[in-house]
Formats: C-alpha cells, structure tokens, sequence
C-alpha cells in the first residue's frame, strides 16, 4: 500500500506527457477534409460510358465520355513545382466488380442471336482483366495516400533503476517522445500521393479508351468482313453465270471460255479467303472484349455512312488536349514529380524529437517533471543527392508531358487529314456514283426485259457495280474507324446519325 501514492503519480505524469504531446503533434498541420474526401472517392463510382444512336436493334459502335477534373499544371519556374489542388472535384471512375470473370464462374450465354455491340462494351466494362487490375491499382494508391497523411506514433521510454545498495530508493523514469517535422514535409508527401492517385484514375480512364478502342476496331472489322463475305459469294455466283454464257455463247473461243471459268473459280476461292478473315476478326473481338472464346460472335447490323458535323482542326486538338486520359495521367506524373521534389527539399531538415519526461524515486516524496528535446544538426548530410534524383525526375517528368501534348496534336491532326479525304470520297459516292449505278441497273433491267443485251454482257455489267460496291465498303470500314476513333479522344459523337444499321 505504501507504493500506491508513486503509481497514481506515475499514471497522472503519463497521462499528462500523452494529452501534451498528442495536442502538440495535432497543432502542427491538420489532416485535411479534402484528403479524406478524395480518399472517399477513389472507389470507383458508377457511369455510362455508351450512347446508343438508333432502335432497339442499332448497335452504337463507341460513344465513350471520359470526365477527368483539372489536371495538376505541370511544375514550372525557378521557385519550384506548383501543388495541385487538394480540394478539387474527384473525376467520376468506372465502376468495376471485385474480380474479373472466372472461367467456371457466371459467364455469357449465347442464345443463338446476333449480338449487339452495346452488349460487348458492358461485358468489357463488368469483366475485362485489365480493368478491374487498374480499379485495384487505384486502391493501392488510395492506400497509399491514406499511409502519407497520417502521424507518426509517439515513443514511449520507462526506465527503471534498482539500487544497488540498500540505502538507494528504486528510480523509475519515463518519458514520451514526439517527432515533429520542421517543414511541411507530410503535406508534400500527401500531395504527392494524392496527384498518385490522379494518376491511376487517368491510368483506368486511358486503359479504358484503349479496351474499348480494340473492341470497336474489331467490330467495325467484323462487320466489315461479314458484308464482304456476302457481296464476294454474290460475285462467286456471278462468276458462275458469266462462266455459263460463255460456253454458251456462239463463236466462244476456247481462251475466253477458259478465263470466265478461271475467274469464277477465283471467285470462289477469294470468298473462302474473306470468310477465314472473318472468323480471325470475331477472334479478335473476343479477345478484345473479353469475351469466352467458346462462345460464338456475331454481330448483327451493317456499316452505313454517317456525316460528320463541320471538323475545326484547331478545335479538335483543344477538345482532345483538354480530355484526353493520356495526358492526364502525363499531367498526373509531372505533378506527382514536383510534389516528390518539394518533399525532398523539405527532408533536408531534420524532425524535431520533443516530449515530456517524468521522474520518480519509490521511497521518497520528491517527484521530476521536465522536458527532453533533440534533432540532429544537418551538417554533412542535407539530403543532396534525393533532391538532385527528384529535380532530375520533375524535368524528365516535364518534357514527357510535352511529348505526349506533341503526339496528341500529330495524332489528332492524322486522323483528321484521313477522315476529311474519306468524307470527300464517300460524299461523291453518295452523291454521284450511287444515283448513276442505280439510274443504270434501271436501264439494264429493261435492256434485258427486252432481250436487248447479251445475257454474258449483263452479267458483266453487275460485276463491275459489285466491285465498286466493295471497294466503297471497303473506305466505309476507314471512314467508321478514324470516325470512333476521333470521337473516343474528344468524348463525344459528331453525328447524330447511326454508324450501325
């Protein structure tokens, strides 16, 4: 009992020391409500990604809207990187499951229909790999954030002291330290980690625009082979006709009996060609979609042409420079470089160790309240050689940035140099060689109606509208994929009339 009054002393002291220096380590910088709300927001939260142009049975082939907040502006002048806004909206983030699709797990069903391209980009969307592995990335960088912002523990020290001779009383000492950082060292740390975050939500918007860049390639693809195949069986069928009237026809040498049957044979064959090029082109829709490769594709519709609105380049570059998930995530880095050079100039000073301490002998009254305080002095290491890695990081991190605005901008401008040539061919074929193929296929039918027309001649005449029939689907399919291809990059359509009928 005599010791009770020395344990209610020590616990007093110690409570005391931790109300101190827990009310001293809370004074020095606040955790921020913004950095709680970004760590909040970083699951990610549900969005349409599609936009369906046309009926029930029109597969819209990309509508994708990629919403990014401001981006951090990229480090600059001699006085240091700039710091990124922690209070800034969070950009919206796909909402992804837990884990991909399990081979034995809920998989697709085929019902013996045609399948739509919407149904393609949702099951990408709930299913893909390399989605949900970039939706986990952006935990880790959460976690991450959530790691930097917070405070370092206090140590607590109780030493005792057993008296060697029977006449000193038993000491006991303890003392409760702190580390206290004399620059705004976890504050950098914080944006540093945040801007990291950013950086991994760009990475999931710009894997995204990829995903559904490689679906929409290889449906138009898919497509494209799907109505190539059909014209070319029809172009077997005319072969045969032609090879037909030909040994028909009186007076037919032998040569030119034996080129109409050549080329129907090579007719055919080239249709066999095109229907292996087609099941290679659903392969690699699956692969892209993510879809079991047992399961057959087949989508329904055909291409058709859709006018774009008048194309600004300057305008198309300002739109794709402003939403591009790309850069974004360059813009994302740079920050995050510049943040990592700020706090690498901050641990050139060193954390200031301060706490309370408290001393207490068993057998006597007399009780030792004080202080302890310590830091190393920065002489020799000032942390030079961190700095001079994480400036030269920033400026690496700077000049890819403008790498990837200088890509962006050549990008665009190819894509829109093709698509403007393409939109003048098919205008022309719309506008002239269509109505003058129709005007002759009127003609040719009364031709033949009135026997006018040998029957080998007019075969050969539906020949040539055929091939030109190909050759316009085959600019169609250039035109739909620099056409998705622009509209992914601006996140937006630029007609309102369906590329999928």
């Amino acid at each position: 009992m005599a010791e009770s009054p020395f344990v209610l002393r020590c616990v007093t002291a110690l409570a005391l020391s931790a109300c101190i220096g827990i009310c001293g380590c809370q004074s020095v910088e606040p955790i921020e409500s913004s950095t709680a709300a970004t760590l909040s927001q970083a699951a990610a939260t549900p969005r349409g990604l599609l936009e369906s142009r046309g009926g029930p049975d029109t597969a819209a082939v990309v509508r994708a809207a990629h919403t990014q907040s401001d981006a951090a502006s990229s480090p600059s002048g001699a006085s240091g990187p700039t710091e990124p806004s922690l209070g800034a909206e969070p950009p919206e983030v796909i909402a992804l499951p837990d884990d991909p699709i399990e081979p034995d797990g809920n998989r697709p069903k085929f019902d013996g229909r045609a399948l739509s391209i919407d149904r393609l980009f949702e099951h990408a969307i709930q299913h893909h790999p390399r989605l949900c592995a970039c939706k986990h990335e952006i935990a880790a960088a959460a976690g991450r954030l959530t790691q930097a912002g917070l405070l370092p523990n206090p140590n607590l020290v109780i030493d005792v002291e057993s008296p060697l001779t029977e006449n000193d009383p038993t000491t006991v000492s303890s003392r409760l330290i702190f580390s206290v950082p004399l620059t705004r060292k976890r504050h950098w740390r914080k944006q540093a980690e945040c801007s990291g975050v950013e950086e991994a939500r760009a990475k999931l918007s710009e894997e995204t625009e990829a995903v559904f860049a490689e679906i929409a390639d290889a449906s138009i693809e898919v497509l494209f082979y799907q109505e190539l195949a059909r014209k070319q069986e029809e172009a077997a069928q005319l072969a045969k006709q032609a090879a037909e009237a030909r040994r028909q026809r009186l007076g037919a040498s032998f040569v030119d009996a034996a080129s109409a049957e050549t080329a129907a044979l090579t007719a055919q064959w080239v249709s066999h060609d095109t229907q292996e090029r087609l099941q290679a082109a659903r392969d690699r829709l699956a692969r892209a979609a993510a879809w079991p490769a047992d399961q057959p594709i087949e989508l329904s519709g055909a291409l058709c042409y859709a006018r774009t609105e008048p194309l600004d380049l300057p305008s198309m570059i300002a739109a794709v420079q402003s939403r591009r998930p790309r850069l974004a995530a360059a813009q994302a880095n740079a920050a995050r470089s510049g943040h990592a050079y700020r706090l690498a100039r901050a641990e050139a000073w060193p954390d200031l160790e301060i706490g309370p301490r408290f001393q207490a002998d068993t057998d006597g009254p007399e009780d030792r309240l004080g202080g302890r305080f310590a830091m190393d002095v920065p002489i020799f290491d000032r942390n030079q050689g961190r700095i001079a890695e994480a400036e030269a990081a920033w400026r690496a991190s700077r000049d890819l940035l403008a790498d990837a605005r200088r890509n962006s901008e050549s990008d665009v401008a190819a894509v829109f140099h093709a698509l403007t040539a393409l939109q003048r061919s098919l205008d022309y074929y719309s506008e002239t060689v269509a109505p003058t193929m129709e005007k002759l296929r009127s003609q040719l039918a009364e031709l033949e109606a009135k026997k006018a027309i040998e029957s080998y001649q007019a075969i050969e005449l539906r020949q040539r509208f055929l091939r030109m029939e190909m050759e316009h689907l085959e600019r169609l399919a250039r035109y739909s994929r620099l056409l998705v291809r622009l509209e992914l990059w601006i996140g937006r359509p630029l007609t309102d009339e369906p590329l999928v009928l």
